[in-house]
């Protein structure tokens, strides 16, 4: 009996059936994997490109949420566009000098990225704030983490925190006690 398509079926070339075989695409996803982390070796930001541009972070972070209660779209937004922009070159209002006397950046590098955390009294374990990776420093900051002010809550030992008796008549120069209180909660 003679078959009719006899002749017509190649047989496939190993490459091919290399790469349609299961063995073939781990290979080829490790390979591809490999080459991205190649890169991002030989990538990652140094500490000192980290600490500058933290720093340009931080106060673009400070600048444009002092005046707002941001809320987290906002610092997705703004720790994202912070990436492609810097901040402006106007003279500082002492701001960052209170920012690094209440709280600490700490930098570690890794094999394929580096991390910057905050440290400050409310976070003494850390929080990441930043990811440097492929050349990129990607901030995460959010302002409710910084400390940037203290102020003692009780003038003396035992005494309520917050008072609920505040008159208004009186002007805060000239009542020593609502003039404290007045002044630590604003």
């Amino acid at each position: 009996m003679q078959q009719p398509d006899r002749g017509q079926y190649k047989k496939s070339p190993i490459v091919d059936l290399f790469l349609r075989s299961c063995l073939g695409k781990l290979i080829i996803i490790a390979v591809i994997t490999g080459i991205i982390l190649l890169i991002a070796k030989f990538t990652v930001p140094s500490t000192g490109k980290m600490q500058q541009e933290m720093n340009d972070d931080i106060k673009q972070c400070i600048e444009e949420c002092q005046a707002k209660d941001a809320d987290a779209s906002d610092d997705l937004v703004r720790n994202a566009m912070s990436i492609f922009t810097h901040s402006d070159s106007i003279a500082d209002d002492g701001s960052m000098d209170t920012f690094h006397k209440h709280n600490r950046i700490e930098y570690y590098r890794h094999t394929f990225y580096h991390t910057a955390y905050l440290f400050n009294n409310v976070i003494p374990n850390g929080k990441r704030v930043g990811i440097g990776i492929f050349g990129v420093v990607i901030p995460t900051l959010d302002y409710k983490d910084f400390i940037m002010r203290m102020a003692p809550m009780r003038k003396d030992y035992n005494q309520r925190i917050i008072k609920n008796e505040f008159s208004i008549d009186v002007d805060p120069e000239q009542d020593p006690d609502f003039g404290d209180t007045y002044n630590t909660y604003q």
